[in-house]
C-alpha cells in the first residue's frame, strides 16, 4: 500500500514504481486522501513520470459501496500505466473502507458502507480500440461477463 505524507497539512497516497518500458521509468502515483469523504466523492488519481508528458489519470466517483470508473487514460501506451493505475486504486479503497470502518466502530448514528465493487464503461479513445480495452481490463481482473466489474470481498 502507498504511503501517507504529511504534505502542507495534507495527507496524500504517494507510491513509486517502475513502468514496462523498454528503459523502465520510475513513476510516481499520487492522490489527496482529503478526497475520501464519507458515503460519497470522487477523486483523480495521478501518475506522473519524467519527460515533461502530461500525467496519466483515472478519475473517479463513489457513492455508497459502489465505485465508477468515469475515466483512466494514460499518454504512454503499453507500459503499464493503466495496471498500475488501476491497483493504486484498490490500494485507495483500502484506505477507504479502513476509514470506514474506524468512523462506524465509534458511532451509534448512521453507518457507512465499505466500497463492495468497482463498475464503469469501457469506453475507447485514443487510439485503442474497444476489443483491446477488453482484454486490458480482463487482464487486471476488472472485466466480467463482458462488463467493467470488480467484485470485491
Amino acid at each position: 500500500m502507498g504511503e501517507d505524507l504529511e504534505e502542507n497539512e495534507r495527507q496524500m497516497y504517494l507510491v513509486k514504481r517502475l513502468d514496462k518500458a523498454p528503459v523502465p521509468n520510475e513513476v510516481e502515483v499520487t492522490f489527496d486522501l482529503a478526497r475520501l469523504q464519507l458515503f460519497q466523492g470522487s477523486g483523480e488519481i495521478k501518475l506522473n513520470f519524467s519527460g515533461g508528458v502530461k500525467p496519466s489519470f483515472l478519475f473517479f466517483t463513489y457513492m455508497d459501496d459502489e465505485l465508477v470508473i468515469e475515466e483512466l487514460y494514460s499518454y504512454q501506451r503499453r507500459v503499464g500505466h493503466g495496471r498500475i493505475l488501476l491497483e493504486s486504486l484498490l490500494d485507495i479503497i483500502q484506505i477507504y473502507d479502513i476509514k470506514v470502518e474506524s468512523y462506524n466502530k465509534h458511532t451509534s448514528q448512521v453507518k457507512f458502507k465499505q466500497i463492495t465493487k468497482i463498475t464503469g464503461t469501457v469506453r475507447e479513445g485514443g487510439g485503442i480500440t474497444h476489443d483491446d480495452l477488453k482484454t486490458f481490463y480482463r487482464k487486471c481482473g476488472f472485466l466480467k461477463n463482458n462488463k467493467l466489474l470488480k467484485e470485491l470481498i
